[in-house]
């Protein structure tokens, strides 16, 4: 999975990169994704702090801490 994964990322502009690790390897799903910002990640612990979304109908839901793996920490580094 993870060959694909790279593969993805290799094809879209810097950015959405990040994106592609959040969603892999956090996770999130898309509104999330969209929505996070550097305060929310703690690099020690490896988490992230997901409290916000983007989403059409303005809604949203609870906050949660999410555990990421360490390729998606160092990716955001």
């Amino acid at each position: 999975m993870l060959a694909e994964i790279e593969a993805i990322k290799r094809h879209l502009p810097g950015p959405y990169r990040l994106l592609v690790w959040l969603m892999a390897g956090c996770g999130l799903r898309i509104g999330k994704a969209y929505a996070v910002s550097l305060q929310q990640f703690d690099f020690e612990a490896g988490l992230i702090y997901v409290d916000r979304q983007v989403a059409q109908d303005g809604e949203n839901e609870q906050a949660r801490t999410s555990g990421c793996t360490e390729r998606s920490m160092s990716e955001k580094r």
